[in-house]
């Protein structure tokens, strides 16, 4: 452990003095067992590596969330850059920003995978307020929050009640599935943030698939992760609308 955590520096020092860009502090280490690094923040995503339990690598200041409401990682394992699932590994020395799920009033949250609890907190240490049963609906509050097992909590009202449901139990459906430029071309990129290369660009008012997944940059900024043309990659919020 000790001599992964001093390769994973290194790279992050190297890539500093390449780069000029300081990375997020912090490092992820696989828990609960062995993790996969993937090229995309999915279960879909190829296999890059694998982390074995207590390996650590270094965390690159993005994170992202998947279809299903988990989070992913954006690091470094031992010269290789990829994504690692929060349910098989756990981020110290940074903290998560959330991407803007969805401003629209249309937006829900469904209970999938058996019922799920409605809770004061968004935490398992939160009350029960009721409960939901399995395939209902309730509808998105426009809030998340991240527990300090790195699971997603949305903010829903049901049957007349404001509360918490575990993104364990429960998915959350916004019904965006276009990405369009605005307000200027925009480059996709293979990572979430302005260090990924260039693969491609959206001329102004052209569309791509939104491919439900958003994360955010060091800075604060949300990315979307889009397939237009046949290429997939990331788009920065600040030149596109998700609709």
């Amino acid at each position: 452990m000790k001599k992964n955590i001093l390769f994973s520096l290194v790279v992050a020092i190297l890539l500093i003095a390449l780069t000029g860009t300081a990375l997020a502090a912090g490092y992820v280490q696989a828990a609960g067992g062995d993790v996969y690094v993937r090229n995309a923040p999915t279960l879909n995503g190829g296999k890059v590596d694998a982390m074995q339990e207590n390996e650590t690598a270094s965390y690159l200041g993005s994170s992202a969330v998947d279809d299903r409401g988990v989070i992913w990682y954006y690091v470094n394992f031992e010269g290789d850059t990829g994504w690692v699932s929060s349910r098989y590994s756990k981020l110290y020395g940074a903290s998560v920003m959330l991407p803007d799920f969805s401003s629209a009033s249309s937006a829900y949250v469904k209970a999938v995978g058996g019922d799920v609890y409605l809770r004061t907190s968004p935490s398992l240490n939160g009350g029960k307020l009721s409960a939901m049963k399995e395939g209902q609906t309730a509808a998105y509050l426009n809030g998340s929050s991240v527990d300090d097992r790195g699971v997603v909590w949305y903010k829903v009202s049901f049957n007349g009640k404001a509360g918490w449901v575990s993104s364990r139990y429960s998915e959350l459906y916004n019904n965006y599935n276009t990405v369009q430029a605005v307000g200027g071309n925009c480059n996709i990129r293979t990572a979430p943030n302005l260090n990924g290369n260039e693969i491609g660009v959206m001329k102004e008012g052209q569309k791509g698939t939104y491919l439900n997944s958003s994360s955010v940059d060091e800075r604060g900024v949300t990315w979307y992760r889009v397939n237009f043309n046949g290429k997939v990659g990331w788009v920065s919020s600040r030149y596109t609308d998700v609709y």
